[in-house]
């Protein structure tokens, strides 16, 4: 039966995977509302409107107290700034060289501190709008992500989740690296694609791995990121010669920080060595939940961490810890199956229950396609890696919030896919077509 030459072909369902599945606009007020939710500057706009709104609200409760007391990042950056050196993570130690922390964030806040005022409400102000530029930032690059990789609604879609969901913007507004994490995360996804499948310069791969450094130094958890994305490298001898310029770089990134760790406290530390107090925290004998920092966490309980110093406390701990796992290997493996539905369902079970299964569903089905493996391979990598720290350790829900614009990329290209599915095939448009056009 031959096809109607008025029926226009419908797109085909894998086509969300590989760009702007559909080249026809809406008319009228339609077309003018896509086209103006289109506009990265108003996505930008309402996202810094709306962290701001929030942080307003925030400060307007006991603020000094609610983000500086018991924050390790702003306890370091005042003693930075104070001429003490990178030292002292908790209240009421002594000062002495840490690697509690990674080193990029408290370095930020106390240029700040440093500028107006250590533990003061301008260096407060200024660091929430950091955070919500940062928010903003991403939120722009959620959608020119998903541009690159998706299509231009689903960008549309996830970068207006983004900004208007009350979570990320909450997420964003204590004292942490996550809003930072999540733009470098967004960055990556825009510019490492490009570089690392394509035979770019060597300079390119030597600034990706300067990138991927100072990600690590920011947020050691965006090694996961980074690894994965190895996704994207085309496999031939100048691809892998390339690749071990960008390590090159990413390890002569690390290195002034680690001779530091090993000059200050006589032990190689690559980055942070926080491990070994993360994993008792999460796995102790008399603890109840997921979580128990009420025994030797030196915010409440000083005493053994001044004791002992940082680097004997941290290995007590994680000797504690491991002697605990082997003694009750059940109750670890019952804590370590809850910490995984905690990080893919919290803070609130719906939506992130959904948006999680639909972000695995679209790296899944990418996986499956040849036109979107390496995307689908870089999401599967990075949802395996980066959450597991979490799981042998302890979780909170402001933990998963780097790689939520992946997450929320992937679910948007997952309801896409749905959709398409659903609707009805070329083929079958064309035999209704002919069937209505005999019968009438």
């Amino acid at each position: 039966m031959k096809r109607s030459g008025k029926t226009k072909p419908q797109p085909a369902a894998a086509s969300l995977f590989v760009g702007d599945h559909d080249s026809s606009r809406p008319l009228g007020y339609a077309s003018a509302l896509r086209r103006l939710s289109s506009s990265p500057v108003l996505i930008f706009t309402f996202a810094l409107f709306l962290r701001l709104l929030v942080a307003t609200l925030l400060l307007r409760h006991n603020p000094l107290q609610l983000f500086y007391a018991g924050n390790e990042p702003s306890h370091i950056a005042a003693n930075l700034a104070a001429g003490h050196g990178f030292s002292a993570p908790y209240e009421q130690v002594p000062i002495a060289p840490t690697a509690q922390q990674p080193p990029l964030y408290p370095a930020l806040l106390s240029v700040i501190f440093r500028w107006c005022g250590a533990y003061s409400l301008l260096s407060l102000w200024i660091v929430l709008l950091v955070n919500a530029l940062a928010g903003a930032g991403t939120a722009t690059l959620i959608y020119f992500a998903g541009q690159q990789h998706f299509s231009s609604e689903i960008g549309m879609v996830a970068a207006w989740f983004w900004t208007l969901y009350p979570w990320e913007a909450i997420a964003e507004m204590p004292i942490t690296n996550y809003g930072l994490s999540a733009l470098v995360v967004a960055a990556w996804l825009v510019i490492a694609p490009k570089v690392l499948a394509k035979d770019v310069r060597p300079q390119h791969w030597i600034l990706l791995g300067i990138g991927a450094g100072l990600g690590v130094l920011l947020n050691p958890t965006l090694g996961g990121v980074f690894l994965a994305s190895v996704a994207w490298i085309q496999l031939s001898k100048r691809s892998v010669d390339r690749a071990c310029l960008a390590v090159a770089a990413f390890i002569l990134v690390l290195a002034p920080w680690t001779m530091r760790n090993y000059l200050r406290l006589d032990r190689i530390v690559p980055v942070r060595d926080n491990f070994g107090l993360e994993l008792y925290l999460g796995n102790h004998v008399g603890m109840t939940g997921e979580v128990d920092f009420t025994k030797d966490f030196p915010t409440l309980d000083p005493r053994q961490y001044s004791q002992l110093g940082e680097v004997r406390f941290m290995e007590l701990k994680q000797h504690e810890a491991v002697t605990f796992i082997r003694n009750d290997p059940a109750r670890f493996a019952t804590r370590f199956g809850r910490r995984v539905w905690e990080f893919w369902t919290a803070p609130d079970f719906f939506p992130w229950a959904i948006i999680s299964f639909l972000s695995w569903l679209a790296a899944v089905l990418a996986v499956t396609r040849i036109s979107s493996r390496r995307i689908g391979l870089f999401l599967l990598i990075t949802f395996t890696l980066v959450p597991a720290v979490y799981y042998v350790t302890h979780f909170w829900p402001t933990y998963r919030h780097p790689i939520e614009p992946l997450m929320l990329l992937a679910a948007a290209a997952a309801i896409g896919q749905l959709r398409d599915s659903l609707q009805p095939r070329p083929r079958v448009i064309a035999f209704r077509t002919a069937v209505a056009g005999r019968l009438s």
